[in-house]
């Protein structure tokens, strides 16, 4: 073959390896042309890294395989020589040279006959070529490779459905495998990959968070991972799991994106499935009433309780679990269900204890409870389960069963127990005891045979009617002994059913009412009588007044209401006792009937107060006689026992129809008049006018405004200073009340302090008083005012008050406000009217307070009382400061009250003081504190501050 043959051979071989990315194809391309072209015997190639192949040559001898490709001639079992560094080998053999070309790292050779030797070109370019074809190969093989694990990749991706998409940001072309496709249920024919498309694809509600966690892995090139929802075009939803990674150049630039997308459905699915699963037998677990708990079969500790079981043994879920009973329970009980728990894993199958007893915080209950073990996949416990039944009511039950029992035994009641036939079955001995029938003698029988006979048929239908219908009947019938005694008994009967709601039993209780019906005529007595005066009460009186104006509204008639109280009752009570008292008022009842024709009412209405209903009237004049011989018949005492007793009566006569023509407006205004009579001077009777329901409605009206302006916060506090009279500087002040009414503006003290005092409400008003007084003193303190003290009004309600004492005590806590601040003024009749009240003196003083006789002079004053008083000042009354100097009697009493402060060592302030003449006055004649109009009239708080500050000025000035 010459040169050019050769070349033309050669290059043919070089296109034909390069000719196809399948091997089989390229190998047969080019094994033809060194057959045919370069005069090749034979071509053998093995691949090595196939499953079925191993290595066919080894220096210096080569070894033939039957899987060859081509036969290999057996001359070539002779040894060939090489240098090291070649991969061809030459062998002359019978004047024939033969060529082994290696193809490293694949193991195959070729074989070539020649009778020259080949050229060097031919031998350097076979090299080329021998290179040529290791890479050729290489490259199919690789090629073939990739095909496979790309169609193994995507049978594995379907397989598990995850797809794959890679994003090429510099050319913003995207790929998606197949499965991509499928995951987002799209044609690859019909749409172009995008991310628009994608996020099309997105649930969206997610896209948000999908884009948000894509471009935010990009910018901090950190990994992309997130879980969101597809929302398909048929309205399929499915989840999907992606994780991405983004490649980046040498300026950081990102340039490439991939990563892959894995339908996760089934698996969310079979999450949620799992968790719907463990949610319900959590709520099986925890809805069971039955006690139920778990513990580890090794260490014996809880590993779970269900609710019932902490409700049990009184201990939170997180108190129990990993703690055994030792940490829980007593030693003593801990080691008994030791032992329980020991033997259940001992016991194949169930462990039964029919009664434990535990202590728990509700102290010592008894269970019923059924043990197990359960064993892991070896066959060893693993865990204790406990079921439990709490059978402590069912104990409680059985205890309380047997009390019943002995109770019913012993109850005075009769009880008779009848079957669904209504025959008795029992009675116990309350029933043998009142009729006198035994058991022996009438198990079995109907109880028709106690009937009296004083009732018809239609009372017996009537009570199985409701029997029947109602489940039971109750009410007074009349029985017959067995001695043919009738016996009048109140009798219930109930019906007692099974689960069915038929009737199996019925059950009778009676009681004797004997006795009872020989009490009816009193109680019916005493229903519309006084108890004490045997007099009609309130109910009958109402009932007569009712029917007396009814009669004179068709007749033209007149009737008259006497409304009597006695006067000063309390007293007679206190000082000669109740039963002296009692007495008093049969007499009083005993002479009011004397007075009075058969014909007309004395009623007794409550406590010592009297209504007599004068009927048939004729004048006003008639009924002045009556209520004068009324007030005669007290002129003489009342003997009780060894005492004689002086009494008067107080009356208010109202007359119908003239005042009212209905029962309890006429007893309203006979009451008004009552009181009318009692304001002047008691011991004697007025008639009802309407100016007396005039006075009546403004002091109510009052009474509900002065409560309303409690809760209204309509009270304020004005303050008069009080002087040290020798430099003219302010000491104290008094606290003034004043009522601002919205509608009415500033109402006086006057008017509405004695309607506070007789209704009470002036101990409410008092505590607000004193309250505010300690704030306004405290606020005073802290701003340094030149204010020591601030005097405080208290009522002879409040005094009498069994709190007040505490009720100081609280305010000045609460306001941290020391006693020293607080000046109680109180009226001088009430200090020296009671002895009692020195000690409560005492108690005020142990607070710190300081304390001034109010109103000194007006009232009677027992200097042995006077001095035994814990009293700081003596308050002059203002009545005795206007006449001064002039009056000389004013003068000569406020000389006196002066040297008796002095004497005693207390202090002396003045009131009222209006002129400068009685300042001077009082001066001189050493009275060392003085208030009034001449210093300053009542200020609110900011006036008065700003009054101080002024003075302050003047006094550095």
């Amino acid at each position: 073959m010459d040169n050019t043959a050769l070349q033309l051979a050669l290059c043919e071989i070089s296109i034909s390896i390069g000719s196809s990315n399948d091997l089989k194809k390229m190998l047969d391309e080019t094994t033809q042309v060194f057959l045919s072209r370069l005069n090749c015997s034979s071509i053998s190639i093995y691949e090595l890294e196939s499953s079925d192949s191993e290595l066919i040559y080894t220096k210096p001898k080569v070894i033939t395989k039957n899987q060859a490709y081509l036969e290999t001639p057996n001359c070539l079992e002779h040894e060939y020589k090489s240098d090291a560094n070649s991969d061809v080998y030459q062998q002359k053999v019978d004047e024939t040279f033969f060529y082994l070309f290696e193809l490293k790292n694949f193991g195959f050779f070729v074989l070539s006959k020649e009778k020259e030797p080949l050229p060097k070109f031919v031998m350097q370019a076979l090299k080329k070529i021998n290179l040529k074809m290791v890479n050729a190969i290489k490259s199919c093989i690789d090629h073939r490779d990739l095909i496979i694990n790309r169609k193994q990749l995507i049978e594995s991706q379907a397989v598990a459905k995850i797809g794959s998409w890679d994003h090429n940001f510099e050319t913003d072309h995207l790929w998606w495998s197949q499965e991509t496709w499928n995951i987002l249920d799209l044609k690859p024919n019909e749409n172009t990959p995008s991310f628009e498309l994608f996020i099309s694809a997105v649930h969206p509600q997610d896209r948000e968070k999908v884009k948000d966690a894509f471009f935010s892995s990009v910018e901090n090139k950190t990994l992309y991972q997130v879980e969101h929802r597809l929302l398909l075009a048929d309205g399929t939803i499915k989840h999907v799991q992606e994780y991405g990674k983004t490649v980046y150049d040498d300026q950081g630039k990102p340039i490439r994106s991939y990563g892959s997308m894995q339908d996760i459905s089934e698996r969310k699915l079979t999450q949620q499935t799992l968790q719907q699963q463990a949610t319900d037998l959590d709520v099986i677990f925890e809805s069971i009433p039955l006690i139920l708990f778990v513990k580890d079969a090794k260490t014996r500790e809880y590993l779970r309780m269900n609710e019932a079981c902490e409700k049990f043994l009184g201990l939170a879920h997180k108190e129990a679990v990993g703690k055994s009973d030792y940490e829980i329970l007593p030693q003593q009980q801990a080691e008994l269900i030791t032992q329980y728990d020991s033997k259940a894993i001992a016991t194949e199958g169930i462990y039964n204890i029919p009664e434990e007893r535990i202590r728990t915080p509700e102290g010592n209950q008894f269970v019923r409870t059924k043990r197990v073990k359960v064993n892991d996949i070896h066959g060893q416990p693993k865990y204790i389960l406990g079921i439990g039944e709490n059978i402590t009511h069912q104990k409680k039950d059985e205890v309380a069963l047997k009390l019943f029992s002995e109770v019913i035994e012993n109850l005075s009641e009769g009880i008779m127990i009848c079957d669904a036939d209504a025959n008795l079955v029992y009675v116990n001995p309350g029933f043998e005891l009142i009729t006198g029938y035994q058991f022996a003698d009438i198990k079995g029988k109907n109880p028709s045979f106690l009937q009296s006979g004083k009732h018809g048929k239609e009372f017996y239908q009537e009570m199985w009617d409701k029997i029947t219908n109602h489940g039971n009947w109750q009410g007074e019938v009349w029985n017959k002994k067995a001695d043919g005694n009738l016996i009048a008994e109140w009798l219930s009967i109930s019906s007692i059913f099974d689960e069915a709601g038929n009737v199996v039993n019925y059950i009778a209780v009676f009681n004797d009412l004997s006795k009872i019906k020989e009490s009816e005529e009193e109680l019916r007595y005493l229903a519309h009588h006084d108890s004490l005066t045997r007099l009609p009460n309130r109910v009958l009186l109402n009932d007569r007044l009712e029917h007396a104006l009814a009669k004179i509204a068709h007749n033209d008639s007149k009737l008259a209401v006497i409304y009597l109280d006695l006067d000063h009752f309390k007293n007679i009570n206190d000082s000669f006792g109740h039963p002296h008292g009692d007495k008093l008022l049969q007499e009083v009842a005993r002479r009011l009937l004397a007075i009075v024709s058969d014909a007309d009412t004395v009623s007794r209405v409550s406590g010592d107060e009297f209504v007599v209903l004068l009927e048939d009237i004729v004048s006003a004049d008639e009924v002045s006689l009556v209520a004068q011989s009324i007030v005669d018949s007290f002129n003489s005492p009342i003997a009780i026992d060894d005492n004689e007793i002086m009494v008067t009566t107080s009356m208010g006569i109202a007359i119908a129809p003239n005042d009212c023509d209905n029962s309890v407006e006429l007893l309203k205004v006979a009451d008004t008049a009552l009181y009318r009579a009692k304001d002047l001077g008691r011991n004697t009777f007025e008639f009802y006018s309407q100016d007396m329901t005039s006075s009546s409605f403004e002091t109510l009206f009052m009474l509900n405004s002065l409560h309303k302006a409690l809760e209204k916060d309509e009270f304020v506090l004005h303050y008069q200073p009080q002087i040290y009279t020798k430099i003219s500087q302010f000491t104290g002040v008094e606290a003034l009340l004043r009522w601002q009414y919205p509608e009415l503006g500033m109402i006086s003290p006057a008017k509405f302090i004695p309607v506070a005092e007789d209704s009470g409400l002036i101990v409410r008003i008092g505590e607000w008083v004193l309250r505010e007084s300690c704030f306004r003193m405290k606020r005073w303190l802290e701003m340094e005012m030149n204010i020591d003290y601030i005097a405080v009004n208290i009522s002879p309600r409040q005094l009498m008050d069994k709190n007040f004492i505490s009720m100081v005590e609280k305010v000045l806590h609460e306001t941290e406000l020391p006693g020293e601040h607080i000046e109680l003024e109180i009226t001088e009749t009430l200090v020296m009217k009671d002895a009692n009240y020195s000690e409560l003196l005492v108690q005020l003083k142990r607070l710190g307070l300081r304390i001034s006789i109010d109103d000194f002079g007006t009232g009677y004053s027992s200097l042995t009382r006077l001095k035994s008083l814990p009293i700081d000042k003596l308050k002059i009354d203002m009545s005795f400061i206007k006449g001064i100097p002039a009056n000389q009697n004013d003068a000569t009493i406020v000389k006196s009250i002066i040297g008796l402060a002095k004497g005693m060592k207390l202090q002396i302030i003045a009131e009222g003081v209006e002129t400068q003449a009685q300042a001077v006055f009082l001066m001189n004649n050493g009275c060392t504190y003085a208030q009034g109009y001449f210093y300053s009239k009542p200020l609110e708080a900011k006036k008065l501050e700003g009054l101080i500050e002024k003075q302050k000025r003047l006094m550095i000035t």
